[in-house]
């Protein structure tokens, strides 16, 4: 694990949003913490992230399986609502085929899915991990779920 530590002004700040928001999308976030700080220097955030390289070797998947992330820390409001849904959805579609959760879609697969513009076959086959298995087994149904339930709603984009 390592950490990297980003400050960003709170005023013209988009430079360094742009450069911490490139390194979060590059990088296995496992958490984040965020603190306000004022002082001659001037007004800015600092954050503090701790993650991993993405990779694909076993010691990576085996910490991966014990460190736990809060992802309501990570995400912003709405996606984590979104997120939050999907796992709803995820529990119904691993109840009727007596699977656990993780075997529909892991946690880190409905983050990224909760981060589409649009939940549909071909963004979904993009993301990590999601083989044509979980898209011909499990991607109609949860974009049914989603669409039946944005009228009452509980998912809006």
């Amino acid at each position: 694990m390592q950490i990297q530590i980003f400050t960003i002004p709170v005023y013209n700040n988009e430079e360094e949003l742009k450069e911490m928001n490139s390194f979060l999308l590059s990088q296995r976030v496992l958490e984040i913490s965020e603190n306000f700080v004022s002082n001659t220097k001037g007004t800015f955030w600092c954050y503090s992230v701790r993650y991993i390289k993405k990779a694909s070797s076993k010691g990576y998947n085996q910490f991966l399986r014990k460190a736990k992330v809060d992802y309501q820390t990570i995400l912003d409001k709405k996606t984590y609502e979104i997120f939050s849904t999907l796992r709803k959805y995820r529990q119904e579609l691993a109840k009727n085929d007596s699977v656990p959760a993780y075997a529909v879609f892991t946690d880190v697969e409905l983050v990224e899915i909760s981060k589409l513009s649009d939940i549909n076959i071909p963004n979904m086959k993009k993301i990590e991990g999601i083989g044509q298995r979980k898209i011909e087994k499990y991607a109609e149904k949860l974009i049914k779920m989603c669409k039946n339930n944005e009228t009452n709603g509980e998912l809006n984009k």
